[in-house]
This record gives structure tokens, sequence and C-alpha cells, in this order.
């Protein structure tokens, strides 16, 4: 994080975003797939990073 904040890139922190909501319903049973919930707030996170929406 602190190289990609000296370079200017972007980063979006997957493990922060699904963990930081209610894994059961942002991952499947399995702990490792996206649900689509999970898709959505990926979705709704690069969108809202990339262009600031």
């Amino acid at each position: 994080m602190n190289v990609a904040h000296q370079v200017g890139a972007n980063v979006l922190d997957v493990d922060r975003l699904m963990w930081g909501r209610d894994v059961e319903v942002s991952l499947n049973k399995d702990g490792m797939h996206l649900s689509p919930i999970g898709h959505e707030l990926l979705a709704s996170s690069w969108l809202k990073s990339t262009f600031n929406i």
C-alpha cells in the first residue's frame, strides 16, 4: 500500500472490502469465491475508485 501511494497507483484492497462486510454475505459457503453480493461490492468499489462515481 505504501509503494502504491508513493507512485500514485490505485489500490483495491479486496480482502479488506470483503472481510469488512459480512463474509457470509460477500463470499460463497466455500469461503473462497465471491457470492453475487460480493461481485456487486467489488464492481461498485472498482467503479468508485476508478471513476469517482
